[in-house]
């Protein structure tokens, strides 16, 4: 049977004594973190997991293909999204992405974020074939659609 070795990719806009619970409780678990840095949102999902046939993005040309699919997006949602005319992107919260896990770890992980009362990070994503390709900006922004979507209509949210 294959070792499985789990991944965490973890973006906070600003470090918090919470950071530290939620690292704790990887690290206990064998879990292993990847810091996504805000430098690196224009970065590949799957390159920033380490999956192979990913290779790292230079900054330009991908802000120029986020900023092509922001400009069809709706006028109002893109003024939410950019702070300004050519402000680069921003993601304002915490975002985890989860790779390599089964359903008991996965479980396992989220009963100890509550046990060490790490507060909810609504935001949170499997890496799949579908969202590898995707920058981890453009995962952002469709995990925020979905938040507000299930928040609209009365879904759960955690």
């Amino acid at each position: 049977m294959a070792v499985r070795k789990e991944l965490v990719l973890y973006y906070t806009p600003e470090k918090s004594a919470d950071d530290q619970k939620l690292k704790g409780v990887l690290v206990r678990l064998g879990i292993r973190i990847r810091n996504v840095t805000p430098e690196q949102i224009h970065q590949k999902v799957g390159y920033l997991a380490g999956l192979s046939g990913f290779e790292e993005t230079p900054d330009t040309e991908q802000n120029e293909a986020e900023k092509k699919k922001a400009g069809k997006k709706e006028e109002g949602q893109q003024e939410k999204e950019f702070s300004g005319g050519n402000a680069p992107a921003q993601i304002p919260e915490k975002v985890l992405v989860l790779h390599g896990f089964g359903e008991r770890k996965l479980n396992e992980m989220l009963n100890q974020f509550r046990k060490a009362k790490v507060p909810p990070i609504a935001l949170k994503a499997v890496l799949t074939e579908h969202n590898c390709g995707w920058s981890f900006y453009e995962l952002y922004q469709e995990l925020r659609q979905e938040h507000e979507k299930m928040n609209a209509g009365g879904g759960i949210s955690e």
